[in-house]
């Protein structure tokens, strides 16, 4: 059996899509997931990996984060549910302005500055587990909130 020296645990009975903050001691991480117990397994699975001589992809959406645990392995993680929706595209806002808040911090070791949608499926028809129309709500949002923050700026 593989030794795992790190272990996540949320809410793994949460079969809502959600939007958690992995903590590990005061750095954190933005995940948005269709069911929060798959993401923080893979999650895990990936920092074990790498504590044990496995790759840590730069450009991996955690890339930072694994990184920090590297280097303190004696914090512990909390995991925070900061949104339960069936609806895509409010959990990409959500991650969005959780994103932008972290943005002014340096506790926040997201690789990514906007939310994070996977690449489309053409069979599925799908964004990974995200549909067309929530995407496209999405970024038509995001357009409107980059203009209106222009415009302040002004």
């Amino acid at each position: 059996m593989i030794h795992k020296p790190f272990s996540l645990n949320g809410d793994n009975y949460l079969d809502t899509p959600c939007l958690v903050k992995v903590n590990y001691g005061k750095k954190y991480i933005i995940v948005k997931c269709m069911r929060q117990s798959d993401a923080l397994k893979r999650i895990e699975n990936g920092i074990n990996a790498y504590i044990r001589g496995g790759i840590n992809n730069p450009n991996g959406l955690y890339y930072f984060f694994n990184e920090y645990v590297k280097k303190h392995r004696k914090l512990t993680f909390k995991v925070e549910t900061l949104l339960a929706n069936t609806s895509a595209y409010e959990l990409l806002k959500a991650e969005q302005l959780a994103l932008n808040e972290g943005i002014k911090s340096k506790d926040m070791l997201n690789n990514q500055v906007e939310a994070y949608i996977p690449a489309y499926n053409e069979e599925k028809k799908m964004y990974g587990w995200i549909p067309p129309v929530a995407v496209l709500q999405f970024n038509n949002w995001l357009k409107s909130q980059r203009k209106a923050t222009k415009k302040a700026v002004q």
